[in-house]
């Protein structure tokens, strides 16, 4: 099968085109950074690997020929580069989603797939707001031929520009862990996580649906700095604009209805009283793993 993904080369797409390259599907790349496609195409070489931006549709139109399925996983994603670059993520996350839906249906694509965030929902930062329109362009194209869904989760604990691994690169240095307060909350997932999780959503697609894990157990940020660093050595920041003390995954008005165990399905074109966040999928009150756990987990992906 022909599969897209855009931004391929970053690290939940990369984590794909392993998986799906070893299924044996044919698996096109679409990203801009020519050194990261040269990193991947030396791994694997069957890829195809096409050199553009989401924001280019013609580039974009020529990736998307012959696909069945797609995955839109580039974004600008840092989250206080947002609140100072917000005609630069707009581009990116809203226009460039809007590119990629429209030369999805122009080339017949069965399913496409959004990789959406927790930050869209009930959104308050810039990266938020792009995020949350993203999936409104994108799950505007109900009627098109297309399944169109998107999917929504966390941090991963161990993607590139994580907490964890910034704080790796403090410690070894003999530099202060910057911890931010109050105490935040944080879900536990990790790559191998998000590409089961992907997966599983490509084989339950409801088009037009909004996918979300329903099991996925949390941490608090304290406890995993305790562990690789005394308190008093902290830098202490408060929270950065807009930024939340604990994720949250479902809003208080959407209609959520479960799919298997592990995954559930919000649509977002029924309306629901307003209720109280279900327990699972709010970070200070979903299940939690104390910080020896959360890194005996790193260290065991680190090594997959």
């Amino acid at each position: 099968m022909n599969i897209l993904i855009t931004g391929g080369t970053g690290s939940l797409g990369s984590e794909l085109v392993k998986v799906f390259t070893t299924q044996g599907h044919a698996v096109t790349v679409l990203s801009r950074d020519p050194h990261k496609q040269a990193k991947l195409l030396a791994e694997y070489p069957q890829v195809n690997a096409i050199l553009g931006d989401v924001r280019d549709y013609t580039r974009v139109l020529f990736a998307m020929q012959g696909q069945r399925k797609v995955v839109h996983a580039a974004a600008n994603k840092r989250v206080d580069l947002g609140e100072t670059n917000p005609e630069e993520y707009f581009s990116v996350n809203v226009e460039g989603t809007q590119n990629v839906a429209r030369a999805a249906i122009a080339c017949g694509v069965r399913q496409a797939l959004l990789i959406a965030t927790d930050k869209a929902c009930c959104a308050t930062t810039l990266y938020g707001v792009t995020k949350h329109l993203a999936t409104g362009v994108w799950l505007s194209k109900l009627n098109s031929g297309v399944e169109f869904c998107a999917l929504r989760y966390g941090n991963v604990v161990n993607s590139n520009g994580s907490v964890w691994q910034v704080w790796q690169e403090r410690v070894a240095g003999g530099l202060p862990l910057v911890v931010r307060e109050p105490e935040p909350t944080r879900f536990f997932m990790c790559k191998t996580e998000a590409v089961a999780l992907v997966l599983n959503v490509l084989l339950h697609i409801r088009n037009g649906g909004i996918f979300v894990p329903g099991n996925t157990p949390a941490f608090s940020l304290w406890d995993l700095a305790r562990e690789l660093q005394p308190e008093s050595r902290w830098c202490r920041e408060l929270l950065g604009p807009g930024e939340k003390q604990h994720e949250v995954l479902v809003a208080p008005t959407e209609y959520i209805e479960q799919i298997t165990e592990d995954l559930w399905c919000i649509d977002p074109k029924r309306a629901k009283a307003v209720h109280s966040i279900p327990a699972q999928f709010y970070s200070e009150t979903a299940p939690r793993l104390d910080a020896k756990e959360v890194i005996r987990r790193l260290h065991a992906t680190d090594h997959c």
